[in-house]
């Protein structure tokens, strides 16, 4: 038994969305008018797992994980 598609992707928005006023709320409180993440779903396909696992190494051994370099993995 699949749910189909269309209710998926319609419950995904609805989630996006309540999650991304939550994020926006909480920073204008607590930052001002600082820039505000936004929070989406990624696909399986999206996900790098050996990306994920060579910054897991490297911070598990004391490395810094620049913002740079986080922000560009992340989408921030």
């Amino acid at each position: 038994m699949g749910v189909r598609a269309d209710i998926i992707n319609s419950d995904k928005k609805l989630v996006e969305s309540t999650i991304n006023k939550f994020i926006s709320i909480v920073c204008a409180t607590n930052f001002g008018d600082s820039p505000v993440p936004k929070f989406a779903f990624i696909e399986d396909e999206d996900l790098n797992i050996q990306k994920a696992e060579r910054d897991l190494k490297i911070y598990s051994l004391g490395g810094s994980i620049f913002k740079r370099i986080f922000s560009q993995n992340l989408w921030i």
